[in-house]
């Protein structure tokens, strides 16, 4: 999940996406007259969100087509005469400023260049998710205009060294799982920069296949035996650190049980929750790699409807937890509240519609992270307090080496 950021074709194939970011190669699409064209829409859209959010006695289905009345309003249209000469800035830009990561550039240009055969064919940019870091929707687009104008005038920007250290997330933005024409099919550069994280299967089918764990138990408990060895042996690599594994009570358990506090390891800090009620982790909900990018889904045999996902990111890393989309589970959202939990960088609450679901988000110096409830019907009483407690127990400290 996460605030995603795409950059469509005309079709609306999704040709890239990002997660929590706006890539700096996507700046690079625009111009200061495109900005222009698009002000006025993003001042009323301002406006519009301030009564709303002075509103009382809203419903959610107000809340609901608030935002489908602004979804696509907010895009930005990059034409193909607009391309061809934004683009050559960008490549400039890169040439000057961004060392071995032109090649990737070039190849991010010629790939989209592709995409727009015709004079009639257009990219669009839709970044509304992204604003929702900024104070208002008219402070994001000063960032705009301010990026827009550096990339024009072949200046550095203050994105670059994140750009270097996550020539993908930051860069680019993800193309290998894109609806459109795969960028990673295209370019190799973009290849050597990639290491996928497992793509998570549709909820439909983790809830499918929890039927088939009582036979293949055993396989379970030998494969993540071995897997907790490995992983002792090699805690340089700060793979996810699940403080224990119980083994089921009988044979026909569904499931492995986990220990009350969960601890991953990212880089120099270590996130750390305790579960308020036993959950249970499902077997295709388990997936990290050694940059501390963890992805965990699970569940409990207390509340059968509810499941938790917890979805941790390495800001250092290209690389994201590919957790479940809130649109590819056909849910939106219909409230978003910036809160303070824990003093953290960034803490968003976000309430899903139908109240099928809570989100926390929170972003530290060296983490990205979200803890979300996910229900098959409305988040009970009960359930939103489970959820707080949860918060309440997340802790980030530091990493002390050996």
């Amino acid at each position: 999940m996460g605030n995603r950021s795409y950059l469509y074709d005309k079709e609306g194939h999704v040709l890239f996406e990002a997660n929590n970011s706006l890539p700096l190669f996507w700046l690079g699409l625009l111009n200061t007259k495109i900005l222009d064209r698009y002000r006025a829409v993003w001042q009323e859209y301002e406006q519009a969100l301030k009564i709303l959010n002075e509103a009382e006695g809203m419903t959610e289905e107000d809340i609901y087509q608030f935002w489908y009345q602004w979804t696509g309003r907010l895009d930005f249209i990059v034409t193909q005469k607009e391309f061809l000469g934004n683009s050559q800035a960008l490549l400039r830009f890169s040439q000057r400023n961004l060392g071995d990561l032109h090649e990737l550039t070039r190849d991010f240009v010629n790939f989209l260049r592709q995409q727009l055969p015709e004079t009639t064919d257009y990219l669009r940019l839709s970044v509304l998710e992204f604003s929702d870091f900024y104070e208002a929707p008219t402070a994001f687009l000063a960032f705009l205009e301010a990026q827009v104008r550096l990339i024009s005038a072949n200046q550095e920007t203050a994105t670059i060294s994140r750009v270097l250290e996550n020539p993908l997330g930051e860069g680019t933005g993800y193309g290998t799982y894109a609806e459109g024409p795969a960028f990673g099919d295209f370019s190799q550069k973009y290849q050597s920069y990639e290491t996928p994280v497992p793509l998570s299967p549709p909820l439909e089918q983790v809830k499918k296949k929890k039927s088939f764990f009582g036979i293949i138990l055993v396989i379970l408990l030998a494969l993540i035996c071995l897997t907790l060895l490995l992983m002792f042996k090699r805690s340089q690599l700060n793979y996810v650190n699940l403080e224990g594994y119980d083994q089921a009570s009988s044979l026909d358990e569904k499931s492995l049980t986990q220990e009350k506090n969960t601890q991953i390891e990212v880089d120099k800090e270590r996130v750390e929750f305790d579960l308020p009620v036993v959950f249970n982790i499902l077997s295709e909900g388990d997936i990290s790699d050694k940059n501390g990018n963890s992805w965990l889904v699970m569940e409990s045999e207390e509340y059968p409807d509810l499941l938790l996902q917890v979805g941790i990111k390495n800001k250092r890393s290209s690389l994201s937890p590919q957790t479940y989309s809130l649109n590819g589970l056909g849910l939106t959202v219909i409230d978003k509240t910036f809160v303070d939990y824990h003093g953290f960088f960034k803490e968003m609450l976000w309430t899903l519609g139908q109240e099928k679901g809570l989100v926390y988000q929170f972003e530290t110096e060296e983490t990205q992270g979200e803890l979300s409830f996910i229900s098959e019907g409305k988040i009970t009483d009960e359930e939103g307090l489970l959820f707080e407690q949860l918060i309440d127990s997340l802790a980030v400290t530091e990493v002390i080496p050996n």
